[in-house]
């Protein structure tokens, strides 16, 4: 790999909010304090939440198409991959905004991904994290998107964030 393509990886990752790069020292990966994680997180729910509604505003077979993500999930946490699980969980977000019909909307929750699937490993990482739980969210929030059902999906998202949060805190 030539520098060029690295120092072009590493400004996209700098970008993403993922790493610091530091003049004449390298790059470190961008600490994630725990008033920004929560507050990231705030936002990123709420975007979330918005997100969906005007999925479910819009005649669309999103629900369907989550389908092939969720079994993929399935199948990782069936066999105990959370690598795989969190690749899953990332197609399961691409799908979405694929669906999505604002454009501004759509674009912001693109571009925060990277840093809610690292929100997503750190609450992984804690030994109270139960796979399942994941699974059974996007299975939910599949189910309620289905329906149309807008207060199951505040519910739900909102839970889950709470949930997620609280994992990501604990060392």
């Amino acid at each position: 790999m030539s520098r060029g393509s690295v120092r072009e990886a590493l400004l996209v990752l700098e970008q993403q909010q993922l790493i610091d790069i530091l003049p004449r020292r390298g790059a470190v990966v961008r600490e994630f304090n725990e008033e920004e994680m929560f507050e990231f997180s705030e936002i990123y729910t709420d975007l979330q939440k918005r997100l969906l509604k005007s999925i479910c505003a819009m005649p669309n077979d999103v629900a369907e198409a989550l389908g092939d993500a969720i079994e993929a999930k399935r199948q990782a946490v069936a066999a105990g991959d959370r690598p795989a699980a969190m690749v899953a969980t990332e197609q399961f977000i691409k799908i979405l905004t694929a669906y999505g019909s604002n454009h501004y909307l759509v674009t912001l929750v693109r571009s925060l991904a990277p840093v809610r699937l690292r929100l997503a490993f750190r609450a992984a990482a804690n030994p109270d994290f139960d796979p399942q739980d994941d699974l059974r969210f996007h299975q939910a929030l599949q189910q309620a998107l289905r329906t149309k059902d807008e207060a199951r999906i505040d519910e739900l998202v909102d839970a889950y964030a709470r949930r997620e949060r609280a994992l990501a805190a604990q060392p």
